[in-house]
């Protein structure tokens, strides 16, 4: 499984050496306007370092949900295997149920 880059503070951009990759995008000059009014707001040096950070803190999130929300083989199996062969009652659930049936009389 990939890690993932290590989180840098607002306004920080990689070091020169780290960046080799290129990302382009073309959008409307509204939408420009408002990334750069939200870099200064947040502090960010540029347009691309406060687009940068945040598709990173984005993508960050959406790999922790994904890895949070998806089980592996073994965790699906036990999972299947409890659902198709659940487990006697415990007594505390027996003693439960029948005070409740006392109480619904």
């Amino acid at each position: 499984m990939p890690t993932l880059p290590r989180k840098r503070p607002a306004g920080s951009t990689p070091a020169k050496k780290d960046r080799t990759a290129r990302l382009e995008a073309r959008v409307p000059a509204t939408l420009k306007e408002f990334l750069l009014e939200a870099a200064e707001l947040t502090g960010h040096a540029s347009v691309s370092s406060y687009v940068v950070q945040t598709l990173q803190d984005s993508a960050s999130r959406t790999v922790q949900q994904a890895r949070r929300t998806q089980l592996d083989a073994v965790e699906s199996a036990a999972f299947v295997r409890s659902l198709l062969t659940p487990s006697a009652p415990a007594p505390a659930l027996h003693a439960a149920f029948a005070r409740y049936r006392e109480q619904v009389r």
